[in-house]
């Protein structure tokens, strides 16, 4: 039997059927047995050994000693099946008070019968003696009886009649004051017919009442009967014998058969007009109610008289009778006349001697009726209480020997269930005493400590504990904590892990412990399993189970439900140049020391626990972040909680400023943000955006960026507790550094190789470098350097550094003059072409830039103020300013030049094949060089003179030259005209 616990608290505190641990039952009116005052518990009525207990010996010597005595004065005391009560071990001690108080009342009662049993052997013993005395005295009388002067019979007929031996002679007519009547199936007048009946009974019966004294006024039938118990003793056994009268035959009169049934003679006398009846009579043993068969059986007949009549159906030994009576034949006799005489005549007497006889049959009747209609008489007659010529003394009745008394005892063994209990506290708690939370909702992540609590030892108990054994299973949403559990234990078990199971084996120490006074109880000392919740919406449920031995009892299983956890989310976003949000971004602002800024957005879960409540973004650790101006915002708390993903986070409308309650940390690249103690509770299943602004030094990108194929590559996401979120691809990517140069052919096309003599004749070129900046700012690749012959003379006033427009006509002649945005420009030289106007501009997309694309795009804007140009020796330099250097980052700009060579210093600085001056050049920008630029021209017959046109400050008109970089005025088109 293996008792929950709960089933334990509950059976002790309620009303329940006791079962006695021993039940004594005496025969036949006495049961003995304490039924009252037993603690209910879980009992086995069952016999056989039990294995299902520790067993615990109750002392019953009083209860033997009392059934030893009781043997012994003569009472018939058994003893039932050993009866094994189980009790758990909370009920031990009742139960052990309980038993023993049991085998007391047993021992009392036991005393009791024994004093009955006693008493009632004391008063045979006397009857005993006294009935031999009188048996003595009756044999000796019976060898010699008393004979009446009668004047009827001889005393020798008389002893021709009973033999010999009167002793052996069973006296039927003998109606002892013992004798009862048993109306059997025979209906009694009712008061009715019985008032009708005596309006014309004549007879001498008592009328008095229906039942009376005397006798009983019945009406028979055939088949009715009746029983006279115990009239006489059958001498040969000395037992009562009954006598049973059956009707089998009535005369067939129309009335019906009314009778007087004598209380104290045999036989039925039958009411006028009814003249006879034939009776059959049977001999039954009183106490078993079994035939009898009489050896030597007397039977008389009495007052025959007044016509009256019997006839026997069976053949007698001897008969004789009086002189009253004429004998018909040897069975049937009848009265000499109608004269009526005293009852007590004995000349109106028949005596018949029966041998080995259980019975005898007659008719019983008159030949007349003496009453005239409507009056009725009876034939009275009468079997027995008829005096005899011989006194016959009854037989003295031995005494019965007092039936011994019975007693049935049972012993019980005592079986304790040993029970044990199981509780759950919230964490680690060792060596404490917490309060159960059993039932209480926990989270997941929890620490749980189970108390495993076991009964005490009972006292008394027979067998030693070999093993000590405590089994838990763990449910798998449970992690049981390995060192924490054995640490607990360390004391008294013996504690293995296994999976999910933990089994914790009592020391030898403690098994001899348990041991050491088996008389008293024993204390057995508490294990713990510690464990930690690791799974939410579900309930954790836990029991374990005891074996003692090669019993087992199972606990209790306490539970607790774990709270629905809502997701724990976080996810990362960077914004673009638009102020989108995006998880991947091209953009070199962070590389060039200005701020991009991201977003964190988060769901705290419903946990008590707090791991999840820090953000943690580790940025390159250079990188500046002023956490001052973070924000963090918590959202309208419309989301449903449950159904949010990290995606979703990003769509939702964040209206609450929170920055306040948050504690926000940065060093060395690591940006943390946390609520601040207290206030936890107010981000439980919230959700909140954290944005912050980031930038890097760009002297920081080669050490702290991973470079690949040119460009700065940055992977980073944030963590939140066990959770991270989705990485932000950062592509610092550099645009290409380019650098290209054109020179204006006499009719104004840009061209890499031109036939021209001006410079030759000290007449001036024009010159145009085109260039993209890589968008890193890298300053030493934005320094443009054309070296020119060393002679070659460049005005330096005269350098024009232009801006690319943003967006760029798509025409092959996107290059406008370099003074279209000057205030020297007139109204009517700002028109544009046809084709011009009618094109469509796209941005201007560094990244895809070539040097060639660089000579198309359309230069405006005069920004030669923000460099600084250099001509010494030959070489030009131009560099933006120091000031200047990041703004123009990923740009495109034109620098526009003219230079000349006087003619003496042709054949020194130029290459001569032939009558051909040929020069080659190229411009570069510390990383890459343009294309060769060759400028040749024979050299011509009169040397002359360079002329520079004159400056005009009236507006001129702006018309746009295909492949030119500039725009000419219409002197420029005059003089080529000329040329």
């Amino acid at each position: 039997m293996n008792p929950k616990i709960t089933a334990e608290v509950k059976l002790y505190g309620k009303k329940m059927l006791v079962l006695s641990a021993l039940t004594l039952t005496i025969a036949p009116l006495v049961a003995v047995g304490n039924q009252r005052g037993m603690t209910a518990r879980a009992d086995s009525t069952g016999s056989g050994s039990q294995t299902n207990g520790l067993k615990v010996k109750v002392d019953d010597k009083g209860l033997q000693d009392a059934v030893t005595k009781a043997k012994a004065a003569g009472v018939n005391v058994t003893q039932k099946a050993t009866k094994n009560t189980v009790a758990t071990s909370g009920q031990a001690t009742q139960a052990q008070k309980d038993i023993a108080a049991d085998y007391n009342t047993q021992a009392t009662a036991l005393a009791k019968v024994t004093a009955t049993q006693k008493a009632a052997m004391d008063k045979y013993n006397t009857e005993e003696n006294q009935y031999q005395k009188d048996l003595a005295a009756w044999e000796a009388y019976m060898k010699d009886p008393e004979y009446t002067n009668s004047t009827q019979w001889s005393k020798q007929t008389l002893q021709d009649l009973i033999g010999n031996n009167p002793a052996n002679v069973t006296y039927v007519s003998d109606s002892t004051n013992k004798m009862t009547l048993d109306y059997g199936n025979v209906s009694k007048m009712t008061a009715t017919r019985f008032k009708t009946f005596l309006e014309t009974y004549k007879g001498g019966s008592t009328t008095s009442s229906v039942d009376n004294k005397n006798g009983t006024w019945v009406v028979l039938k055939v088949g009715s009967t009746f029983t006279y118990q115990s009239p006489f003793v059958d001498v040969s056994t000395g037992k009562p014998v009954d006598v049973k009268f059956t009707v089998d035959k009535l005369d067939n009169q129309k009335t019906p058969a009314y009778a007087y049934l004598s209380k104290y003679a045999m036989g039925a006398n039958l009411a006028t007009p009814n003249l006879y009846g034939h009776y059959k009579v049977n001999f039954y043993d009183h106490a078993s109610g079994k035939p009898v068969t009489l050896k030597e059986a007397l039977i008389g007949m009495g007052d025959l008289d007044a016509s009256q009549y019997v006839k026997f159906d069976g053949q007698a030994v001897k008969t004789i009778y009086g002189d009253k009576v004429t004998k018909v034949s040897d069975d049937s006799y009848k009265a000499h006349d109608d004269t009526a005489y005293d009852d007590s005549e004995t000349g109106t007497q028949v005596w018949r001697r029966l041998d080995n006889v259980s019975g005898f049959s007659y008719t019983w009747g008159q030949a007349i009726d003496h009453w005239s209609a409507p009056y009725q008489s009876d034939d009275y007659f009468a079997v027995g209480n008829i005096d005899f010529s011989i006194k016959l003394k009854p037989k003295p009745i031995a005494p019965t020997k007092p039936k011994a008394e019975t007693a049935s005892y049972q012993l019980a063994d005592l079986m304790v269930t040993p029970s044990n209990h199981k509780d759950v506290t919230a964490g680690d708690n060792q060596g404490k005493d917490t309060a159960s939370i059993n039932g209480k909702t926990v989270d997941k992540g929890d620490t749980l400590t189970y108390p495993l609590t076991n009964s005490d030892l009972p006292a008394n108990r027979t067998d030693d504990i070999k093993s000590y054994v405590l089994t838990d299973k763990v449910q798998k949403e449970l992690t049981v904590n390995q060192a924490e559990t054995v640490n607990a234990n360390t004391k008294n078990w013996d504690v293995k892990v296994d999976g999910q199971t933990v089994t914790y084996t009592a020391k030898a120490d403690l098994l001899k412990t348990m041991n050491a006074d088996k008389s008293k109880a024993y204390a057995v000392p508490e294990a713990k399993l510690v464990t930690t919740v690791n799974a939410d919406n579900v309930t954790v449920k836990n029991n374990f189970t005891t074996k003692i031995n090669d019993v087992t009892t199972d606990s209790n299983t306490p539970s607790n439900p774990v709270e629905k956890l809502s997701p724990s989310l976080v996810a990362k976003r960077v914004e673009d140049a638009q102020g989108k949000l995006a998880t991947t971004s091209d953009n070199v602002n962070i590389l060039t020391g200005k701020d991009v800024y991201f977003d964190i957005f988060n769901q705290y879960d419903n946990n008590s626990h707090t791991d999840d409540l820090t953000d943690t973004d580790q940025l390159p650790k250079a990188a500046k972040v002023d956490t001052s101006k973070i924000k963090v915002m918590m959202s309208d708390g419309k989301a449903d909680a449950f159904s949010m993903t990290a995606d979703k986070l990003t769509g939702l409308s964040y209206t609450k400023d929170m920055t306040s309650d948050v504690t926000i940390a940065y060093k060395d690249g690591k940006l943390t943000v946390t609520p601040k103690a207290g206030k936890e509770a107010e981000f439980k299943n919230q959700q909140t955006k954290v944005r912050f602004a980031a930038s890097l030094p760009k002297e920081k990108a080669d050490s702290q960026l991973t470079k690949k194929d040119g460009d700065y590559v940055w992977h980073n996401k944030v963590a939140k507790g066990d959770q991270t979120s989705n990485n932000v691809d950062y592509n610092a990517e550099k645009d290409p550094d380019l650098i290209t140069k054109k020179v204006e052919t006499k009719d104004g096309k840009l061209a890499d190789n031109v036939a021209n003599a001006n410079i030759i004749n000290a007449k001036t070129v024009t010159f145009n470098i085109f260039n993209q900046y890589n968008n890193l700012g890298e300053t030493q690749y934005m320094t443009d350097t054309d070296q020119l012959p060393k002679d070659a003379k460049v005005d330096l006033k005269a350098v024009k550094v232009y801006l690319a427009d943003t967006t760029t006509a798509d025409t092959n002649s996107s290059s406008k003059a370099d003074d279209q945005s000057s205030t020297e420009m007139s109204a009517s030289s700002s028109a544009k072409t046809d084709d011009q106007s009618t094109s469509k501009t796209s941005k201007i997309d560094a990244k895809t830039m070539t040097k060639e694309k660089l000579a198309t795009l359309t230069y405006t804007k005069d920004v030669t103020a923000d460099f600084t140009v250099k001509f010494e020796n030959g070489q030009l330099t131009v560099t933006p300013k120091a000031d200047k250097i990041a703004e123009y980052a990923g740009k495109q700009t034109k620098t526009r030049f003219v230079a000349s060579l006087p003619t003496d210093k042709v054949a020194s600085e130029l290459t001569k094949q032939g009558q051909t001056y040929t020069w080659n050049n190229q411009a570069s920008n510390g990383k890459d060089k343009t294309s060769t630029v060759k400028y040749h021209t024979d050299k011509p017959a009169t040397p002359a003179k360079p002329t520079t046109p004159a400056a005009k400050s009236t507006v001129i008109k702006v018309v746009k030259m295909a492949q030119t970089g500039h725009h000419q005025t219409w002197f420029d088109r005059l003089v080529a005209w000329f040329k």
